[in-house]
C-alpha cells in the first residue's frame, strides 16, 4: 500500500476498498432483511423456507429424485410408443398420423414409427417387458417421495406400501398428459377458449397434489395446513408445461439431433430435476409455513391437541 508523504497510515488498495464495501453491502442488506422479516409474513415464510431447504439439502433430494423420475420416463415413454404403434396397427392408421394425433411429434413420433416397424408379438413383448419396468420404477419414485418428505417433516422413515402409489403415479402421468395434449390442440384452434381451460386446468394438480400430500408423511398437520403447497405444485406444474412446451420439447429435437442420445438424457435429466425440485418444495413449504403456524399460535395449537385427545378418548 502506498504510505502518504507525511508518515500517516497507508492508503487502502483497490482490493481491500473493495471487501470492505462488499462487507458493508452484505451488513446493509442483513439488516434490511431482518426489519423486513420482522414486519412482513410473506417476506419472513420465504426466507425461513430457503434457509431449512438449504439446511436438510433440498438440492440433494431434487437430484435424487430427479434420477428416479428419469428412470421412470425411459420405460414409460417405450410404453407409450408400443401402445402407440399398436393403436394405430388396430385401427389402421400410419403411426406418424397417430402420434400427432395424441400430440407426439417430432424426434418422439420418430420412436413410435421405429416401434411400428416391429412384428405384432415383439411388440406384445416390448409391451409386457416395458410396463413390468415402469411399475418397478414408480414404486421407486414412490419411495424416493416418502423419504424425502420424512426428512423434511422430520419424521422417522415410514414403510408403506409402494404398488398401488405407483400405479396411481402412472394413471396421472397419463390422464393429465392426455389432458394437456387435448389443451393444446383447443388452444391452437381456438386461443380464448383454449387459454380459459388452460387456468381451469390447474384445478386438477391442485387437487391431486393436496391429495397426495394428506397420503404423504406430514406430522399430523391439518389438511388446510398442505394447501399452500399444492398451490405452489400446481402453478409449478403449469409452468413446467409450458417450459416443457416452449423450451425442453425443441430442445430434445435439436439435441437429438446434435448430440444423439446424450443430448435428449441430459435435457429429460434437467427436466426431472425441475419436477424434483417441484416436488420436494411443496412440502418445505407446508413444513415451514405450519411449524410457524405452531410458534405464533401456541394456544390454537394446544386446544386441537386438547380436543383430539377428548375425541380419541
Amino acid at each position: 500500500m502506498p504510505n502518504d508523504p507525511d508518515g500517516s497510515a497507508p492508503t487502502p488498495g483497490l482490493s481491500s476498498r473493495t471487501r470492505a464495501r462488499v462487507a458493508e453491502t452484505r451488513s446493509s442488506v442483513g439488516r434490511r432483511a431482518a426489519r423486513l422479516r420482522g414486519t412482513s409474513t410473506l417476506f419472513d415464510s420465504l426466507a425461513r423456507a430457503w434457509e431449512y431447504d438449504s439446511e436438510i439439502g433440498g438440492g440433494l433430494m431434487a437430484g435424487a429424485l430427479a434420477f428416479r423420475l428419469f428412470m421412470f420416463m425411459v420405460p414409460f415413454t417405450v410404453l407409450v410408443f408400443a401402445v402407440t404403434a399398436s393403436l394405430a396397427d388396430l385401427f389402421g392408421l400410419p403411426p406418424r398420423d397417430l402420434a400427432d394425433r395424441a400430440g407426439i411429434g417430432g424426434v418422439l413420433a420418430d420412436g413410435v414409427v421405429n416401434v411400428n416397424t416391429l412384428s405384432g408379438s415383439s411388440r406384445l413383448v416390448i409391451i409386457l417387458i416395458s410396463g413390468y419396468a415402469t411399475v418397478l420404477a414408480s414404486r421407486s419414485v414412490i419411495r424416493t417421495i416418502i423419504d424425502a418428505y420424512c426428512l423434511i417433516w422430520r419424521m422417522p422413515r415410514l414403510r408403506t406400501k409402494r404398488t398401488r402409489p405407483g400405479l396411481v403415479l402412472i394413471g396421472f402421468t397419463l390422464i393429465y398428459g392426455a389432458l394437456s395434449t387435448g389443451i393444446g390442440r383447443v388452444r391452437a384452434i381456438a386461443p380464448a377458449p383454449g387459454l380459459a381451460l388452460t387456468v381451469a386446468a390447474i384445478a386438477v394438480p391442485l387437487l391431486a397434489w393436496l391429495w397426495a400430500s394428506a397420503t404423504l408423511p406430514h406430522d399430523g398437520a391439518p389438511v388446510w395446513a398442505l394447501i399452500p403447497g399444492a398451490v405452489t405444485f400446481a402453478i409449478g406444474v403449469e409452468a413446467i408445461h409450458l417450459f416443457t412446451v416452449y423450451w425442453i420439447a425443441r430442445e430434445v429435437t435439436s439435441k437429438s439431433q446434435t448430440y444423439g442420445v446424450i443430448g435428449v438424457s441430459l435435457t429429460v435429466l434437467f427436466w426431472a430435476y425441475i419436477v424434483g425440485r417441484l416436488v420436494t418444495g411443496t412440502a418445505v413449504v407446508n413444513a415451514v409455513l405450519w411449524r410457524r403456524f405452531e410458534e405464533t399460535h401456541p394456544d390454537e395449537i394446544e386446544d386441537a391437541h386438547r380436543s383430539g385427545a377428548t375425541a380419541e378418548s
